[in-house]
């Protein structure tokens, strides 16, 4: 039988386990990498071309400004608009991109939509390649691997996992 590098399935890598990891629950927590956080806004600046003695406008044109574009001209170059200033929050966004962000998953399959179910853990917390006991995403081989196995405490190599720091979150 086929599962998935890990007992929560955050990795892709297969591997052929023995029977006592089928032991272990098998909870889904997706788990993503996080971006540096940045501002994107877009302003519409809208031209409207009147003739005289026509209450309709002639021509409504419409021209657009964001922080990546800060410049526009209108097509008959009589209009030019230009973001001024930046709009930047006075407190700074936090910084998130040194964690992961794991996503418990429910029965259902579904994503639990509580936000306090979420974590988003340091990644020095994760074994991504999963060769490492005793982090998030652990494998069954340093499992298997592990010294003195027959002789180690229950649960050796399998602690700090995503439900260890829910728990102790709560």
């Amino acid at each position: 039988m086929d599962i998935s590098g890990t007992r929560h399935g955050l990795w892709t890598k297969k591997t052929k386990p023995s029977k006592d990891v089928c032991l272990l629950p098998t909870m889904g927590f997706p788990t993503y990498n996080m971006l540096p956080p940045y501002l994107d806004f877009q302003i519409g600046v809208s031209i409207e071309t009147l003739v005289k003695g026509v209450a309709k406008p002639d021509a409504i044109e419409a021209l657009y400004i964001s922080p990546s574009k800060r410049t526009a001209l209108s097509k008959n170059k009589k209009v030019f608009a230009t973001l001024t200033g930046d709009f930047m929050n006075y407190q700074s966004f936090p910084q998130l991109n040194d964690r992961y962000l794991s996503i418990p998953l429910m029965d259902s399959g579904l994503f639990d939509a509580d936000l306090r179910h979420w974590l988003a853990l340091p990644k020095s917390l994760y074994a991504v390649d999963g060769l490492t006991c005793n982090k998030i995403g652990v494998s069954y081989t340093p499992y298997r691997d592990q010294p003195n196995r027959c002789f180690a405490t229950p649960s050796s190599c399998l602690r700090s996992q995503i439900a260890d720091y829910q728990i102790a979150r709560e």
